[in-house]
């Protein structure tokens, strides 16, 4: 009788369709595993264009591992059963390399379990030379590293396509070297036992035309049912204080139309649903044409995250046409005070035509991203989401529409402008959804999503984290490897403050956690004289980062300014630590 994995995989690969189909490559054996549940997995671009971008290489052979199903890992757990690939069923600890590619820091916690059941040592420098050597890249571990820098033996920061190809080629091609040496000359790759600080900088594609980010593998068992997903554009060219996808990818590229076109057309025998992404998509120039050739190919569109102000009736039109039922927008906040503060200015009557735009078209659902936790945040600033609710119920019952709000707590990411703000304590968050619950209009029309506040600490933790942090990670799962990872508020705290406030007076060994350093100090939101103006002179709002005297500003500063110095991230410094060869 076979296994319930082996049943459940066998679902997964009869479900797939693509034109690329996988066949054996060669003998250099890679699996390449999400921390997450196959459904998440395969709704992720870069997990995809990886795994299609290493089956290319000659000599690879590049298989697919995730997270089993909760019902799954009792099973395996209770029979002894250890996780293995879904194209051959070879357990993880038979391949030479295994690579994960980590979106979400919360997957962190993911990867005890799989290396656990996997029967591998998740400590480092308790493996040896005949255990696969393990690789980790993808936004989270580009973000900042550290905090699994005991676990990995290599990380690749940045995008996969800019070097990723060279590094498998070197690994399979070199046996018995120091990775340190054998890795030297690429920017992309930082070993943790070699240096302190991961690099600062690493090179990006110059364009998307030939290394585009695409679905291969069409499957409805997915968060995208049955559709081919294509990143249209990467990078974003707006600052916005809280997002880290400028950080991360610098400058903007986009995909040519004939590009996307063409990639439609290869993939059509497979699917006629296709989703259009990327983190400013709505600044793409020509999403409208983009759209409209899309529609007249006769195959259904889905479009990510917009913003209101670029919301128009084609556009709006030809989405719904291609039976997009929903539409998202991410306002974040009403507030024009806190818009300021977060970079992402827009007019408030912008977003009540963008709604009037949205139902007019049919769509059925709107969901807003909002966040609340902002320093200095009152409620007199979530007045005007209020109205605005008010006014838009009559709208939604016409429609026959739903509006759902999202709300997250402000998460300061690493490499950002806000990367060495504290999170909003526990009292202000709790004061802040209290008045909101009682404020927010009652309606079956209009849908809330609260968020964690320790889901969001935990969040933050394992996102700013140092090396100290990434040790106490460790250390519990070695001594509890069957228990959930916990954080309580008082731990967080101290932990969170001991990463901000002492980072510049730690030990050397220590500075690594400078990446979270940005150029600049964060913006402060501070107000002043209770004014009603936004003026040079007399401004209600104001940022420390100008040049406007303190003496000037009355009121308390809501957040204390931390001193920030910036160390050199490119000096590698040699650890005193057991070199991993290969």
């Amino acid at each position: 009788m076979s296994h319930p994995v082996d049943r459940k995989y066998d679902e997964y690969l009869a479900s797939e369709r693509s034109p690329h189909p996988f066949v054996e490559g060669g003998p250099f054996r890679v699996c390449l595993v999400y921390p997450n549940s196959y459904r998440v997995a395969m709704s992720n671009l870069g997990f995809q264009t990886v795994y299609r971008a290493l089956n290319r290489i000659p000599g690879v052979t590049c298989e697919r591992a995730f997270l089993p199903e909760a019902a799954h890992i009792r099973d395996m757990e209770r029979y002894g059963t250890p996780i293995f690939s879904l194209e051959t069923r070879r357990p993880l600890n038979q391949f030479q390399v295994i690579a994960f590619s980590v979106t979400y820091e919360m997957d962190y916690l993911n990867v005890f379990q799989i290396l656990r059941m996997a029967g591998i040592a998740a400590a480092s420098e308790e493996r040896d030379p005949r255990d696969p050597l393990l690789l980790a890249g993808g936004a989270a571990i580009t973000a900042n590293p550290l905090p699994v820098s005991e676990i990995f033996d290599l990380f690749f920061l940045g995008e996969a396509e800019a070097g990723g190809p060279e590094l498998f080629r070197r690994l399979q091609e070199a046996q018995g070297e120091d990775l340190e040496a054998l890795t030297r000359d690429l920017p992309q790759v930082y070993v943790p036992s070699e240096d302190l600080a991961p690099p600062e900088e690493y090179p990006a594609l110059p364009d998307l035309e030939t290394d585009f980010a695409a679905s291969s593998i069409i499957t409805p068992l997915t968060v995208f049912s049955s559709t081919a997903l294509v990143e249209l554009t990467r990078g974003c060219p707006r600052r916005c204080s809280f997002c880290i996808a400028k950080d991360l990818y610098g400058a903007t590229r986009n995909l040519s139309l004939e590009t996307t076109l063409g990639y439609v057309e290869s993939m059509r025998p497979y699917t006629d649903r296709f989703g259009l992404f990327g983190a400013g998509i709505s600044d793409y120039d020509g999403i409208e044409k983009v759209v409209c050739a899309l529609g007249e190919m006769g195959v259904e569109v889905t479009i990510s995250s917009l913003r209101f102000d670029r919301l128009t009736p084609e556009l709006l039109r030809v989405l719904r046409r291609g039976r997009q039922r929903s539409i998202t927008v991410a306002p974040e906040s009403f507030s024009q005070p806190v818009q300021r503060f977060l970079k992402k200015g827009f007019a408030l009557r912008r977003v009540e035509e963008g709604l009037r735009l949205i139902l007019d078209a049919g769509f059925e659902r709107v969901k807003y991203y909002l966040m609340f936790g902002v320093p200095g945040e009152e409620p007199s600033d979530f007045e005007p989401l209020t109205e605005h609710l008010h006014k838009a119920i009559p709208d939604l019952e016409r429609a026959g529409a739903t509006l759902e709000l999202s709300f997250s707590i402000l998460e300061p990411k690493p490499k950002t402008a806000l990367a060495r703000l504290p999170m909003a304590d526990r009292s202000t968050v709790r004061r802040t959804e209290t008045f909101l619950r009682k404020n927010l209009p009652r309606s079956s029309r209009i849908e809330v999503q609260w968020p964690s506040y320790g889901q969001t600490c935990l969040s933050d933790w394992l996102s700013r984290g140092d090396r100290q942090a990434g040790r106490q990670l460790l250390r519990f799962h070695q001594e509890t490897p069957r228990k959930p990872f916990r954080l309580p508020y008082r731990e967080y705290s101290a932990e969170m403050g001991r990463i901000l406030d002492d980072a510049d007076s730690r030990p050397s060994i220590d500075r690594g956690t400078a990446v979270l350093s940005p150029a600049e100090p964060p913006p402060q939101l501070v107000k002043v004289n209770g004014g009603s103006g936004v003026t040079p002179q007399d401004p209600k709002y104001r940022s420390n980062r100008g040049a406007w005297p303190p003496t000037a500003i009355s009121g308390p500063v809501v957040c204390p300014r931390i001193p920030v110095t910036s160390p050199p991230f490119s000096v590698r410094i040699p650890l005193p630590s057991r070199q991993r060869t290969w």
